[in-house]
């Protein structure tokens, strides 16, 4: 609720930041708080590895846990209310000696839509449209090519770097 709370709450942060950082968080005015209040159109979610941080005991022991999407846009729903709601980005990533047999990422990113898909079925969350991070594995800023996240699989060693799609 960091970003979302002032924009589609009351215009504030949430109390549970207030708590915990208190003195370090910037007020907002009456007059801020109604200003910034209801100011997008949507709700933009990104959805993936750099949001969700596995216990180290879990990597640890290669123990996965696959992420709840539904869970979370129903929640969206809950705490502001029936918007518009746009997965700008979802998605896995895997090592990068992972080739076109990418069969982790694959499954989430079918679990993923899947659970979209329930949240707009069976609970009524206005999702409108569900992006995948990414088309082709590329360059991430703080991995490098250390890690994959594309739906089609890019050879970095060859000049006109094929790409092929994943499976």
């Amino acid at each position: 609720g960091w970003f979302a709370s002032p924009i589609f709450g009351e215009g504030d942060y949430p109390a549970s930041l207030r708590i915990t950082h208190g003195p370090l968080m910037p007020t907002f005015t009456p007059e801020e708080r109604i200003w910034v209040q209801k100011t997008a159109d949507f709700f933009a979610l990104s959805f993936g590895p750099n949001n969700i941080r596995l216990g180290p005991s879990l990597v640890r022991y290669g123990q996965t846990v696959i992420p709840d999407l539904r869970r979370l846009l129903h929640w969206i729903k809950l705490e502001y209310g029936n918007l518009s709601v746009l997965v700008a980005e979802g998605g896995w990533f895997t090592d990068a000696r992972v080739g076109t047999e990418d069969t982790v990422a694959i499954y989430l990113m079918k679990s993923f839509i899947n659970q979209v898909l329930q949240a707009i079925k069976l609970d009524g969350v206005q999702v409108f449209g569900y992006s995948a991070w990414s088309l082709v594995d590329g360059f991430e800023w703080n991995n490098g090519y250390s890690i994959r996240r594309g739906l089609f699989h890019v050879d970095f060693s060859q000049l006109n770097r094929t790409r092929t799609p994943k499976t």
